[in-house]
């Protein structure tokens, strides 16, 4: 890969240096053809010795070269011509209708639609309208990828963005973004509390072992097996059977690591300095208007394959309850949070920027509660949007309180973001074990 890049640097240099020797003929020409003076002024210089003027063999040099540049630029012309004309020839894919019986086929559309096999070289992203829709109603990224990819949108990050996610590294400053394990306690959506069992051996070493710990009961990703794209159905039309088998797992993204350009989006601030301020414990739903201010209050352009960071006040808020306020809300029936609006347009824009992953400071991302009928529905549970169709990773409860300030005393909204979820074989998911690096 870097002595592709090498070549293409090379080669692009060497275009620029054709086209602007190009550029420098015609404009001779030009200047001849319209003052006929022109040439006569530099043969009287050439005269005078102030410069040699060109013999015949160098002319009839720049003559061919003058003409081999025109075939390559009719040629380049020409070429992305057929190649537009080819793209726009392509069936659309809403033109496929979705089986529910044979998804394997409806993989193969974008796998075909693409013409990617699990190649080195990564597929053009559709935009979300180009995405063909399952019976559920949303549009889906299935094959894209890959009929057996495992990995969703987290193929996006390699060593060309890894070294562009270190570009944001200007202090070396390295921020924590977990909370610790018992930060949430008890444990939201009525998890059980987990136990630490400590155990001294005859030689005074200390073991220990951990009792009902749910690894997403604090800082944690969803695994694209957590939820699914529709009852019976998850990420890549993998069944329920292949999930339980470990298909979509953790251990998936755990294999690989989770590195790369971390974008934050302080919500919170922005509301504030916009004036409209809310209550972070309350189902207050943030439109893709807000996140758009937001991101351009930062002063930042969004990058295929970053990891989108909200913002939005509550685990901040969750620190300063009482014990009985937390006891209370750690039933989900009792729960509210802020969080992204269950709209198609918030799915479409998220798909549309092309980012690896959204992550948030709240238990859910999105709004909760959850909608569950209509007009909300179908994406009235945007995890089964980003999750199950567009294979789009999810982090929840991080701590981003640090990262904001840091962000907010030097301007810079971008970091480097390190994680190393738990290899577990068909886990669902991970504490987060993530860094900021700035």
């Amino acid at each position: 890969m870097v002595r592709n890049r090498l070549g293409a640097a090379y080669r692009k240099r060497a275009r620029f240096a054709a086209y602007a020797f190009y550029l420098v003929i015609v404009a001779w020409w030009a200047l001849a053809s319209v003052s006929p003076d022109v040439e006569s002024t530099a043969r009287a210089a050439f005269r005078a010795g102030l410069v040699e003027f060109p013999g015949y063999h160098v002319r009839v040099v720049l003559a061919v070269g003058l003409v081999a540049l025109t075939v390559m630029v009719v040629v380049r012309l020409v070429g992305t011509y057929v190649s537009e004309k080819r793209r726009r020839q392509r069936p659309s894919c809403r033109e496929h209708e979705f089986d529910e019986k044979v998804a394997k086929d409806f993989v193969a559309v974008n796998d075909e639609r693409l013409g990617y096999e699990m190649s080195s070289e990564l597929p053009d992203l559709p935009d979300y309208d180009e995405l063909p829709k399952t019976d559920f109603g949303i549009g889906a990224s299935w094959g894209i990828f890959g009929q057996s990819d495992e990995d969703g949108l987290l193929n996006l990050h390699g060593p060309a963005t890894t070294l562009q996610a270190a570009q944001s590294i200007v202090t070396g400053e390295v921020i924590r973004l977990d909370v610790p394990l018992d930060f949430f306690d008890p444990p939201l959506y009525g998890r059980p509390r987990y136990t630490r069992n400590t155990v001294v051996t005859e030689n005074g070493s200390v073991d220990e072992s951990y009792s009902a710990l749910n690894p997403q009961s604090s800082s944690q990703w969803d695994a694209l097996s957590h939820v699914a794209a529709y009852p019976g159905r998850y990420y890549n039309g993998a069944t329920l059977d292949e999930v339980l088998e470990g298909r979509n797992s953790i251990a998936s993204w755990a294999q690989r690591g989770i590195v790369g350009r971390g974008v934050l989006l302080d919500l919170q601030r922005d509301a504030e300095l916009n004036g409209q301020p809310y209550d972070p414990g309350s189902p207050h739903a943030f439109s893709v208007a807000d996140l758009e201010r937001a991101r351009q209050r930062a002063g930042v352009e969004f990058r295929r394959g970053d990891i989108i960071l909200l913002r939005t006040g509550f685990a901040a808020w969750y620190a300063g309850l009482g014990a009985d306020e937390r006891q209370h809300i750690s039933d989900r029936s009792n729960m509210a949070a802020a969080g992204l609006e269950h709209t198609e347009e918030m799915a479409r824009y998220l798909w549309n920027i092309h980012c690896s992953a959204v992550v948030s400071d709240t238990p859910c991302v999105e709004v909760f509660p959850m909608g569950h009928s209509s007009p909300e529905s179908p994406f009235g549970i945007l995890h089964r949007a980003l999750l199950g169709h567009f294979g789009m990773a999810i982090g929840e409860l991080w701590w981003l309180e640090e990262l904001a300030a840091r962000s907010h005393d030097d301007g810079r909204a971008t970091c480097m973001l390190v994680s190393a979820p738990l290899y577990a074989p068909g886990g669902v998911g991970s504490m987060a074990n993530a860094l900021a690096i700035r």
